[in-house]
């Protein structure tokens, strides 16, 4: 699998799926502040895709929506939830 952060300035990141078949990219619908945050959750998402289609590799990608969810350990937690703590 591929980890490849954009390096341009960008407002959050997002993980993306290289599928070998159409529609052969999957972008996530999270925004994560950090491209480290992106690609830690990458990685669980990524365990959990591959049981239902195939994945031929994975990067995070800039994005210049604001972030939208960060991560706590394993969890991904909304931005401005009361579960952030």
């Amino acid at each position: 699998m591929e980890r490849q952060a954009q390096t341009e300035s960008a407002t959050s990141w997002q993980v993306e799926l290289l599928l070998p078949e159409p529609p052969h990219t999957v972008r996530a619908i999270y925004n994560f502040p950090s491209p480290q945050e992106a690609w830690n959750w990458g990685r669980i998402a990524l365990e959990i895709m591959q049981g239902f289609v195939l994945v031929a590799a994975w990067r995070v990608v800039g994005s210049d929506q604001p972030p939208t969810h960060t991560t706590e350990g394993f969890r991904v937690v909304k931005l401005g939830s009361p579960l952030r703590q």
